[in-house]
């Protein structure tokens, strides 16, 4: 599958988030079809799809759990926006992931001097929320 399908689904999850429209069946298709192209989705993709799904209010366990290992699996850098934007949608969806959340923290730690007072506010606050205490991150945050 090419890279603008994968676009292509995390756009039309976040299209329908902002709007509000939470279409059980087209959510369930875009999770279906987001985890069987996992291995093609960016930092981009990872961070909209699940903001998408937080948004609306959708724990889809399968999705989470496989956006988690992708997002834990990249070698590519997260932008701040994306560290801090999937972190709060894991929160928002009470999703604790431990190694989620100790690759989020290792990619925060490697740009930390990137990030700004909204991306630090909405990552210390996913963390709090998920009661995930990484000591290091927490240093360089403070």
């Amino acid at each position: 599958m090419h890279q603008a399908v994968v676009q292509e689904l995390s756009n039309t999850a976040w299209a329908f988030a902002v709007v509000g429209l939470k279409d059980e069946p087209l959510l369930q298709s875009i999770a279906s079809a987001a985890i069987r192209t996992i291995t093609k989705f960016d930092w981009q993709a990872i961070s909209m799809t699940a903001w998408s799904f937080a948004e609306l209010s959708c724990r889809h366990e399968p999705l989470l759990d496989a956006l988690a290992e992708a997002a834990s699996l990249s070698s590519d850098e997260a932008s701040p926006q994306h560290i801090a934007t999937t972190a709060w949608a894991f929160a928002t969806l009470g999703k604790d992931d431990a190694p989620l959340l100790n690759a989020l923290a290792a990619n925060a730690l490697a740009i930390m001097d990137k990030f700004e007072p909204r991306s630090i506010s909405n990552t210390s606050w996913a963390f709090a929320v998920l009661v995930f205490t990484h000591g290091p991150l927490l240093a360089a945050m403070s």
